[in-house]
């Protein structure tokens, strides 16, 4: 065999790795070997891990809704959840299945959100009232 026809060869290979670059060398051999003898192939798909950012999703989850962050946090594995409750300073058992976490944080911020909307409405209030009664004052 000549180099030249070696060098042809990897390079078919190496289109081929690059399909299976994110897979286990295991996966790739089967997948290849169904394709091969037309077996049906396997109808498990791999699942993704969304990224996580701690700070990114914290923020998000200031400005957030209940529903939104019940759905956004449902996207999650359970140890990236329960980092979350720890940087949000929530108290949770190791026993805590992924959705009693979620409810937590979502109520937590729903809660937190409410008061901040709270707190407006009633400095909007008095802000208000009491520039009115200085007008009333200085006539």
């Amino acid at each position: 065999m000549k180099v030249r026809t070696l060098i042809n060869l990897f390079s078919v290979v190496s289109d081929i790795l690059e399909v299976y670059k994110d897979n286990t060398v295991d996966e790739m051999l089967k997948d290849i070997r169904t394709k091969v003898t037309g077996q049906p192939v396997a109808s498990k798909k791999l699942k993704q891990k969304k990224y996580f950012d701690l700070e990114e999703t914290l923020e998000y989850l200031k400005t957030s809704n209940r529903d939104d962050i019940v759905t956004y946090l449902n996207e999650y594995e359970k140890k990236q959840i329960e980092s979350i409750c720890t940087a949000t300073n929530l108290v949770f058992a190791q026993r805590d299945n992924k959705t009693s976490l979620i409810d937590m944080l979502a109520n937590h911020y729903n809660m937190v959100s409410l008061n901040n909307k709270m707190s407006e409405r009633y400095s909007n209030r008095y802000t208000t009232e009491d520039a009115a009664q200085s007008s009333d004052i200085s006539k």
